[in-house]
């Protein structure tokens, strides 16, 4: 109860109606966890075994939230629920807690199943430096699991394209930043591809901006709530954001596919720092995707739109339509380090 009372007076200490609204739903939530976590595991009677053992591996039950951490305000929205920022007591550090409501009628629910994936995947990659890093993971045997991860404080990469509904259009970033960016984006995809993992949802919005102000820029991937793995490292169904979407996705529902659709997604996203990659684009998703499986060659590959010519030859090689002719994550990291030396030998000659 600590931890309700302590949320609502810091609403009403600042007159926020909205705000309130906001910290009163997530208490009815967390205050879930405080008593119905209490439940012995053994005794959710309508538990499958298999599924609670499952549950028992990858998530914890905490009996009050209150006092590990403090929420502090919305963050966002991601694939299946929302995610807060909240800082943990401990050690002060800020972090950000993803919600994802469960269902309760049906715990083999394809819903459950996907947020039992999505948290064994995060544990599965964490641990890169261009990966999330996954910190705890718990649930509160009634409605919602919960993830607790680090927070980025930079934001993420949306910011900057021009695909993304930002209120007076993109912010610029310098070309020797973008290659620090995608560099590190290059490297966190070979991380997962080799684990067997891909993505399906590589977009701005999913990568996040680590480091300092006035640093260099870093970045980790976000989001696994549509990944897959398995051990031929194939998936199927049309999944993603529909501008990111490779062609082998948008051609069939049926088709299998493998992590090449990532690296697809790299290249469009690369693109939309530079420019919108869809000039006149048909505003609804289906519009979009009969639009995509009808051309031979999508609207920006039919002129250079990148200032840059070496980011334009990764976007290139990330744009091939055929999946077997595409760069895989591997052949991109290899390309960034020729070029970063290349580079560090040229310094070196002028001095």
């Amino acid at each position: 109860m600590h931890f309700a009372f302590k949320i609502l007076q810091g609403s009403l200490d600042q007159g926020s109606r909205s705000h309130m609204m906001f910290r009163c739903a997530l208490v009815s939530s967390f205050v879930w966890c405080i008593f119905a976590a209490r439940q012995p595991f053994a005794e959710i009677t309508n538990m499958p075994k298999k599924m609670r053992e499952k549950m028992v591996r990858i998530c914890h039950i905490v009996e009050d939230v209150s006092e590990y951490y403090e929420v502090e305000g919305e963050l966002g929205k991601g694939t299946f629920g929302k995610v807060w920022l909240a800082r943990e007591r401990e050690t002060n550090e800020p972090v950000a807690i993803k919600q994802m409501a469960r269902d309760e009628r049906n715990w083999n629910s394809p819903f459950n199943l996907n947020v039992e994936k999505e948290v064994r995947i995060m544990k599965m990659v964490s641990g890169s430096d261009c990966v999330v890093n996954f910190k705890f993971a718990f649930h509160d045997m009634a409605t919602s699991f919960f993830v607790v991860m680090e927070y980025f404080p930079r934001g993420s990469l949306s910011a900057y394209s021009y695909l993304s509904d930002n209120p007076g259009g993109p912010k610029d970033m310098a070309v020797k930043d973008m290659k620090t960016v995608f560099e590190s984006v290059v490297r966190g995809l070979r991380h997962i591809h080799r684990l067997g993992v891909i993505h399906r949802d590589i977009k701005p919005e999913n990568i996040m901006l680590t480091g300092e102000e006035g640093k260099p820029f870093g970045t980790k991937l976000i989001d696994f709530g549509l990944a897959e793995d398995n051990d031929d490292a194939r998936a199927t169904g049309r999944v993603g954001t529909v501008y990111y979407m490779a062609p082998e996705i948008v051609s069939d529902k049926n088709v299998s596919y493998g992590p090449e659709v990532d690296v697809w997604s790299v290249g469009v996203t690369v693109m939309s720092l530079f420019c919108n990659p869809y000039p006149g684009a048909p505003s609804t998703n289906a519009r979009m995707i009969k639009m995509m499986k009808k051309a031979s060659k999508l609207p920006f590959a039919k002129k250079a739109l990148i200032s840059d010519k070496f980011l334009e030859n990764i976007a290139r090689r990330c744009l091939v339509r055929d999946p077997r002719k595409r760069s895989s994550a591997e052949d991109l990291v290899s390309l960034f380090a020729d070029h970063f030396d290349a580079d560090e030998g040229s310094r070196k000659e002028k001095i």
